[in-house]
């Protein structure tokens, strides 16, 4: 669901609400055309909603790439000790 402001000169109800213009409204694609005549994307929430997005991908890669090292790390301990160990 995306985030539409409300943009018609008069209220539109929508799920029982009544909503005036300028409101913010969640709406899914296909409601979102339904009522196009009525409301649009809000820029600004979709633009913050993408840099979430990105700072969350970033995090996840980030945290992969610390697993991978401690995984690397790890078993290079692992070998170091079984070299010691048949010796």
């Amino acid at each position: 669901m995306k985030n539409y402001i409300v943009t018609a000169s008069m209220a539109i109800l929508h799920n029982g609400k009544r909503y005036e213009q300028g409101d913010q409204i969640e709406l899914t694609p296909q409601q979102a055309d339904k009522l196009a005549l009525y409301v649009e994307l809000d820029q600004e929430a979709e633009k913050a909603q993408q840099a979430e997005a990105k700072r969350l991908e970033a995090e996840r890669k980030a945290k992969e790439k610390v697993e991978k090292q401690a995984q690397t790390k790890k078993n290079a301990t692992k070998q170091a000790n079984a070299t010691e160990d048949k010796q």
